[in-house]
């Protein structure tokens, strides 16, 4: 290792690639695979084996450059693992932005709907008998009363104030003082009281025993309500059509976001069936930001490939990619991500007091043991200078010096495949070797010892 580092590391490297029943050319393909996948951060060591990674480690614990290097490269790789499997999913989901599509539709609904309320509410208000006996119900009574509280507490300039004479028949707002009744309601108003039930019955179903029981009454006042409104304004059976589809859209966005939250792929798989087909697109909208929360709120550093690793996640993220080759390259980035970790996991890993007995290459800091023996702890102080030693002998015997150290990390840690196709000669040299034929371990026994067999001694 001395007289040449780099012989030395190509050495190490192919042997150990070796030990992992791989090949140079394995290594390589699999990184080319990597990059044509949009992972340029893989590299040779994550897809060799135990023995590879170990290497690297034995390297990264040399002191030198070379640790620096590793350790930064790795740690800043491990913090933008969410992000990397956040785009992976958006990849295989099919939306570039989940985000940005909900906002979108919560404009469209707030805009379309909008336009086709306002054309409604400008037709002349609804009268008949249905009408004047819903103005008798108690629960119609409520919700003008809260129009009121509303108008009367409005301000200038808020986003939307009631205005009462809108929503009552009659036109000036004197007409309905203090206390007085309400002659009838616009369309306007009628939706008002319309939106009052929903909210009601929302309220009810969430409630106790009593308030459930209580529920379809309002429900189907609310319904018969609708219903009758669309016939006699079919603008607005037309705006309640166009804030429906928009409200479903919305509302198999937020299927999407319980199927990332089920813990039986059964009922996943039932939910997501259950919508018609131009709304699961919408399901995986949903589905990608719930998960991407997930892994936006886990802490810096972890894995956040952990958070994917069970059979119910699995599957529904499965269940969702519909396409069989989206749904294969799915599971070779996530095993890549993962790959990734068991890396780090080797390289970085370990406790510091490992860390810091092989602190000393040159077996010449032994401050530490000489003061723990000085101060009547000598089986700590022998544990200290005995881990700096076998530390030290260790990458000795390995031909493991700081140049070697480098050269181990250029080929194993570099993102360009050629690096590793390199040491291809070298590896098949000393594949060939490993398979000559050895002598056998009793012939060798035989010649060693053949001086001290027979009866004459001076055999």
């Amino acid at each position: 290792a001395a007289r040449n580092p780099a012989g030395r590391a190509d050495e190490l490297v192919a042997k150990a690639i070796m030990r992992d029943a791989k090949t140079p050319e394995d290594l390589a393909r699999a990184v080319d695979a990597a990059r044509a996948a949009g992972q340029p951060d893989y590299l040779p060591v994550d897809a060799g084996g135990r023995n590879t990674q170990r290497l690297v480690k034995m390297a990264a614990s040399t002191p030198g450059e070379f640790r620096n290097t590793a350790s930064e490269t790795l740690a800043g790789r491990q913090m933008g693992q969410g992000q990397r499997v956040g785009s992976i999913l958006e990849d295989a989901l099919g939306p570039s932005n989940a985000y940005q599509i909900e906002q979108n539709l919560l404009a469209q609904r707030r805009t379309g709907a909008q336009s086709a309320y306002d054309a409604a509410y400008a037709a002349p208000p609804p009268a008949g008998q249905f009408y004047d006996d819903l103005m008798q119900k108690p629960i119609v009574q409520k919700a003008i009363a809260s129009m009121r509280a509303a108008a009367e507490n409005s301000v200038d300039g808020m986003k939307s104030p009631v205005n009462l004479a809108d929503m009552v028949v009659g036109g000036a707002p004197g007409t309905v003082g203090e206390g007085a009744a309400a002659r009838g309601l616009s369309t306007r108003g009628w939706d008002y009281v319309k939106r009052f039930l929903d909210t009601t019955v929302d309220s009810l179903y969430t409630g106790s025993a009593e308030d459930k029981a209580l529920a379809p009454v309002y429900r189907d006042l609310r319904d018969a309500l609708k219903q009758r409104l669309a016939e006699d304004n079919p603008q607005y059976g037309a705006a309640l059509q166009r804030f429906a589809g928009d409200t479903a859209s919305l509302e198999a966005i937020d299927t999407g976001r319980q199927l990332a939250k089920r813990g039986n792929p059964d009922e996943a798989r039932a939910a997501f069936r259950a919508l018609p087909p131009e709304q699961q697109d919408l399901a995986r909208v949903g589905l990608v930001r719930e998960t991407k929360a997930k892994l936006e709120n886990a802490a810096p550093g972890v894995d956040k490939t952990r958070m994917l690793d069970n059979p119910a996640t699995d599957q529904t993220l499965g269940m969702a990619v519909d396409d069989p080759v989206a749904r294969a390259a799915l599971a070779d980035r996530l095993a890549r991500e993962r790959d990734m970790v068991r890396t780090h996991r080797m390289v970085q890993g370990g406790s510091n007091s490992y860390e810091n007995l092989l602190e000393g290459a040159d077996i010449g800091n032994v401050g530490g043991a000489l003061a723990a023996l000085f101060s009547g702890h000598p089986g700590r102080a022998l544990g200290l200078f005995g881990g700096q030693m076998t530390g030290h002998i260790a990458r000795t015997a390995a031909g493991m010096n700081e140049p070697t150290a480098a050269r181990v990390g250029e080929i194993l840690m570099s993102n360009d495949p050629q690096r590793i196709r390199q040491i291809t000669d070298l590896f098949a040299q000393i594949q060939a070797a490993q398979s000559a034929p050895e002598v056998a371990p009793f012939a060798a026994n035989a010649g060693f010892n053949s001086f001290r067999s027979g009866q004459d001694r001076k055999k």
